[in-house]
């Protein structure tokens, strides 16, 4: 994609006035001055008409979604909010579910810190407010998403200095996680010499299912690969083909 970039501005003609041009792996933000948009996308696609091919959304009524962030054209800035497509059902792992609740409390976290980090602080209390609407109807109790969440905003506007963990030279064991029993057994087994993680326990699907024709990993459609530049950066696709 570098590549893709030197050979598209070496070779844009003036009247590409490109005011910003980001760009996260293969997603492009770009503002370019009203009616150069359709030509800039065609100078790309040509660069390399037979292995990538971009497409483009322009704003509407100043708004344009990019990744997960929604951004508001304002008369002097650009605002951001937390975006979610039409298609989202905010449906996440339930509080009766099979998970430890560390999982449970992570999942409030990481809602918490995509707000925080994507919402500019006029948006912020909005989105927290259906972080916790949202979670309640997942099961969530109002206490457990409370006190998660105000225990996270208070380290994030107060970070300090995080200590660093120390080096684990405990043996780690996996545990099938069963509620009721897992955490009965995790709780003495912090002053021993080993240390128990979470596994996946079977469930019915995995026990009743069985596969008849297996192919070998090679021959399986939907690799990921890895591809490291000579500069030492890295690059991570997905592909529809089989290795």
């Amino acid at each position: 994609m570098e590549h893709l970039e030197e050979k598209a501005f070496s070779t844009r003609a003036p009247k590409f006035p490109i005011k910003a041009f980001k760009r996260y792996v293969d997603d492009i933000f770009a503002i370019i001055r009203r009616g150069s948009e359709q030509p800039f996308l065609d100078h790309l696609n040509n660069l390399f008409a037979d292995t990538i091919c971009f497409t483009m959304e322009i704003e509407q009524h100043r708004r344009l979604p990019f990744l997960d962030t929604l951004l508001i054209r304002k008369e002097t800035n650009i605002s951001s909010q937390v975006y979610r497509k039409p298609t989202n059902t905010d449906h996440f792992a339930h509080y009766m579910s099979n998970h430890p609740l560390g999982v449970k409390r992570g999942l409030i976290i990481g809602l918490v810190d995509r707000a925080y980090h994507l919402c500019d602080p006029q948006f912020l209390d909005r989105e927290l407010r259906h972080i916790k609407t949202v979670l309640h109807r997942n099961g969530y109790p109002h206490r457990l998403i409370d006190s998660t969440v105000a225990r996270r905003l208070q380290h994030l506007y107060s970070p300090g200095d995080a200590p660093r963990p120390s080096p684990d030279t405990k043996i780690t064991i996996p545990l099938p996680f069963y509620p009721g029993m897992s955490d009965k057994v995790l709780s003495p087994s912090r002053d021993l010499s080993f240390v128990l993680r979470y596994c996946k326990s079977p469930n019915l699907g995995s026990i009743l299912r069985s596969d008849k024709v297996r192919l070998p990993i090679h021959q399986r459609n939907g690799a990921i690969y890895k591809i490291t530049c000579k500069c030492g950066g890295t690059y991570i696709g997905e592909t529809g083909n089989s290795l």
